[in-house]
């Protein structure tokens, strides 16, 4: 059987012992904010933030790459195989076609969305898609705005 990835953990209660795993192995206090009925939970030493849907399950969690000074680089392993260094077209050989994108000359931050059964994974490039800045994992309901 596969261990569970950072994509497991999208859908899951903010008790579940998947999540408070996660949780003991960032130790780091989170910086939480709230929005739109949403819990945000910022580690910025760690480079991830996780969003609580108003039911206390796992909407969003954002890993942060070499972007901004806010979050220092997520460190843990990201999902499908994927890295950081990897450009759009290792993520394509990867992944495949991306269900939507907003790939376009003058897109000041190029993006790919990848839909799949239990989540989709949106990746953020720099401007010239030589390597990816953010990896964003959604649940289907927040693609569909339903939080």
């Amino acid at each position: 059987m596969r261990a569970l990835g950072i994509e497991g953990l999208i859908g899951k209660k903010k008790g579940d012992s998947v999540v408070k795993k996660l949780l003991l192995e960032l130790n780091e206090k989170p910086v939480i904010d709230k929005f739109a009925g949403m819990e945000i939970n910022v580690y910025p030493e760690s480079g991830i933030e996780i969003h609580y849907g108003e039911n206390k399950r796992v909407l969003t969690i954002f890993m942060y790459g070499l972007v901004d000074d806010d979050h220092r680089d997520y460190k843990g392993t990201l999902p499908l195989g994927i890295d950081f260094k990897n450009d759009r077209m290792e993520v394509g050989q990867k992944l495949g076609l991306p269900t939507l994108n907003g790939i376009k000359k003058e897109t000041k931050n190029p993006w790919e969305r990848f839909d799949y059964e239990n989540y989709c994974i949106h990746f953020q490039y720099n401007k010239d898609c030589s390597k990816i800045q953010v990896v964003s994992l959604m649940s289907i309901d927040m693609v569909k705005g339903k939080f």
